[in-house]
This record gives structure tokens, C-alpha cells and sequence, in this order.
């Protein structure tokens, strides 16, 4: 029944105009408050923002104090939405996420870092891998069969990287799959004949 001046003549429909606006006005809040909402699941969340909504790729911290940032844009640490889950990644010392190669690279490469140009490069680079101890190439490596920590190559640096829990590092996708769809984690069978 529409609020109208005949409705508000009746005091039931005086009542029941009231009691839809209300209704409308709790709904509407409840909108704005689920909208507002932050993501609080680390497993679904970057920095308080739900994966289904930031969408698939790389984000850095809006706020300075999360993910070990120089300044914005300068930080350490990224977080990595795929098929809506998070994945914290950390680039490292003395690396930082490069925004538009996609990559861990040194902070004089990232303009946000505000690093002068005329930097020296040390010619020791370290390699936290366990069995790819020489990284001559960029890339991901598997440290074992059916193991969640990989390693990651760039440009002579070496470092350890782990899938989220229950998940497995699949070389041949060069990225963190489910286990009955690594090759490694899958059951070899030998047989013998005499």
C-alpha cells in the first residue's frame, strides 16, 4: 500500500507507512555496512580487500606499515590474488615488488622508491636454494618432488619461496597447484620380471 495522504489518514496506515521507511532505512545500512566492510580472512584477503573483488594479480599495501614498505609503492612485500585466495609473497632483501615488470627488483629500478641512480652492485649474490645453487637463469625452480617450497631465480639472486598450505609447486605451470595435479606427487609403479 503506497504512502499517501488517504493512507495517513488511517492510523494502520499510518503505522505501516512507518514501519516500511523503517525497514528501508535498516537495509540500506545493512548495504552499507557489508560494502564497507574489511576482508579479515588471510586466506582470501591482500591488505583487507577480498581476492573475488581485487581480482587476479600482484597488490601492493594501500597504508606504508603493511608489507615492509620504504614508502608506498616501495615495499618488500606484495600479496598475490589467484582464483580468490591470497598469497603474502616477499621479495627479499634488499628487493622490492616492481609494479610494472611484474617482479622482485632493486629498489633504484622502481621509481616510488626515490633511489638515486648511481648505486654500486656488490658482484656476491646470494642463493638460499637448495638444489638450483647456481641461478644463471630467471625463473621458478621446484627444491624436490612433490614439495611446497620452490625456488625463484633473478638475475643471479636466489631465494625460497612456499606455496599456501596444501598446495604443491608444479614446475611445469611454474606456479603453486594442487597436489593430484603435480606430476611429482604422482605414484610411480615398477614393475620386474625374472
Amino acid at each position: 500500500m503506497p504512502c499517501n495522504d488517504k493512507a495517513k489518514e488511517e492510523q494502520f496506515s499510518d503505522s505501516w507507512c512507518l514501519a516500511m521507511e523503517k525497514l528501508v532505512v535498516i537495509l540500506f545500512s545493512a548495504l552499507v555496512i557489508t560494502a564497507c566492510a574489511q576482508c579479515n580472512d588471510p586466506k582470501e584477503c591482500c591488505y583487507g580487500k577480498n581476492c573475488t573483488e581485487l581480482g587476479d594479480g600482484a597488490h601492493l599495501p594501500t597504508d606504508q606499515a603493511d608489507g615492509n614498505c620504504d614508502q608506498p609503492g616501495c615495499c618488500q612485500e606484495w600479496c598475490q590474488c589467484f582464483m580468490d585466495y591470497a598469497f603474502m609473497r616477499d621479495c627479499g632483501e634488499p628487493r622490492v615488488w616492481n609494479d610494472n615488470e611484474k617482479k622482485c627488483t632493486q629498489k633504484w629500478e622502481v621509481e616510488e622508491c626515490k633511489v638515486p641512480t648511481t648505486t654500486t652492485t656488490s658482484t656476491t649474490k646470494d642463493n638460499e636454494c637448495k638444489l638450483h645453487t647456481s641461478c644463471t637463469e630467471d625463473g621458478y625452480f621446484a627444491e624436490g618432488d612433490c614439495e611446497s617450497t620452490f625456488c625463484v631465480c633473478w638475475e643471479g639472486w636466489g631465494w625460497i619461496e612456499s606455496c599456501m598450505e596444501t598446495l604443491k609447486f608444479d614446475e611445469r605451470i611454474q606456479n603453486c597447484n594442487w597436489e593430484d595435479k603435480v606430476d611429482g606427487c604422482q605414484p610411480t609403479t615398477t614393475t620386474t620380471t625374472t
